[in-house]
């Protein structure tokens, strides 16, 4: 339980946070005094690190995934309802062949579409990932051949003769702000909301979901 409780809340200490960020702060100086006349140069890359970090927040990306995981819940739900206002989504195809194939034992039409939901959940993952990376990925190459983040170490680490303190610089940056990468919060998205579908609660039975699913009761032809 002490294990649950600290993948749940976390352990990183405020202290090691505050102690990343001043050590953030030391080395831009001095990197800064190194650098002279031409302490613009790091000015730009400090602002061109946050807006591309911005760029990727995990919050923006958790909110993502959950809109992402309820896309399925809505395209099985349609499909057992035999309504087609998701056809257009490229994933309906194979979520309508898996459902046509897949016949469950209940009544309840939300509880079905939760099953069939949670069945299609990783085909679905799988997919959506790709998605995510790529347009993830579009999104920085845009805002990185803007601000040439590359080109601005290259030119920083010229002038003061050497790698080692850009490279410090950077590893302190990631310490303090990047806490989360942008996919996992994506991921958390939809896995919040694939627990949401775990713990519906079946109106026929009065079994949550992962009952159904724990004691074989729901599922035929798998």
């Amino acid at each position: 339980m002490d294990d649950f409780k600290s993948a749940l809340v976390g352990n990183l200490k405020p202290k090691d946070m505050r102690h990343s960020f001043e050590e953030l702060l030391t080395q831009a100086k001095e990197i800064r005094k190194q650098l002279g006349e031409r302490k613009d140069l790091l000015d730009r890359y400090l602002s061109g690190l946050s807006e591309s970090a911005r760029s990727a927040y995990a919050d923006v990306a958790s909110e993502d995934g959950v809109e992402t995981a309820q896309i399925l819940r809505f395209i099985c739900r349609d499909i057992v309802l035999g309504e087609k206002r998701f056809i257009n989504y490229p994933f309906y195809r194979h979520a309508e062949s898996y459902i046509k194939s897949h016949p469950v034992v209940c009544k309840d039409a939300t509880t079905k579409a939760a099953l069939y939901t949670i069945a299609l959940t990783h085909d679905y993952l799988e997919i959506e990932v790709k998605r995510f990376l790529h347009t993830q990925g579009q999104n920085l190459k845009g805002m990185l051949d803007r601000i040439d983040l590359q080109e601005l170490f290259c030119q920083i680490c010229g002038i003061i003769g050497g790698e080692a303190g850009m490279k410090n610089l950077d590893r302190l940056f990631r310490e303090r702000f990047l806490i989360i990468t942008s996919l996992e919060g994506f991921l958390q998205g939809m896995a919040g909301d694939l627990m949401f579908e775990l713990t519906f609660k079946d109106m026929e039975s009065s079994k949550q979901v992962f009952q159904l699913l724990l004691d074989d009761s729901a599922i035929l032809g798998c």
